[in-house]
């Protein structure tokens, strides 16, 4: 579902990045599902991949593993590439599985990537429905360039901070969305 309410359009080509809140190990998934029409690439830390059986399965769906603990270059650099390639990127920029309703705080790991690969952000908000019985819903905003809000050729940390608020700003709009949408089913 867009911000308007109304479903989502799959019309947009090219690499992107889509930042989307994090609630559970099934995430992964189900967002991937819920852009069936791209090759969606997701970053995981080491810890997720760490499991052999797990691993291997997020390897197929096309994860690209990074550490938390340091500034993963490398990581970065395999991101951007694959959104410059032309595919999709999902990235969970809270870093954690996070299982209260809002999103408090986000990393700047997602707007460092957008920079560098000059793609759009995708923010997009979900958590599990009330009822088992229910399907998982999606509200996916507007895309947005990270660069409209700096035209720095080297932004500092304090740009890319900035930027970062505005991320945060936008997922927490797509969640007012969520709850206008499922108000009478948390009863």
């Amino acid at each position: 579902v867009g911000l308007d309410g109304k479903k989502y359009k799959r019309g947009f080509k090219g690499g992107a990045l889509i930042a989307a809140n994090h609630t559970g190990f099934s995430d992964a998934v189900l967002l991937g599902s819920s852009f069936w029409y791209r090759r969606v690439f997701f970053l995981a830390s080491e810890e997720v991949m760490a499991k052999s059986v797990r691993a291997f399965f997020l390897k197929l769906m096309g994860c690209i593993k990074i550490d938390r603990g340091i500034s993963d270059i490398d990581a970065v650099r395999k991101a951007v590439s694959v959104i410059k390639d032309g595919h999709t990127l999902a990235v969970f920029p809270q870093g954690r599985i996070e299982k209260e309703d809002g999103v408090s705080d986000i990393k700047s790991g997602a707007v460092l990537i957008a920079l560098q690969s000059g793609a759009p952000i995708i923010p997009v908000y979900s958590r599990p429905p009330f009822k088992k019985s229910k399907r998982r819903l999606y509200v996916i905003g507007d895309p947005f360039y990270a660069s409209e809000y700096c035209k720095k050729k080297f932004p500092s940390v304090s740009d890319i901070n900035n930027i970062s608020g505005i991320l945060l700003e936008k997922i927490n709009e797509c969640r007012t969305v969520y709850e206008k949408i499922t108000k009478g089913e948390q009863k």
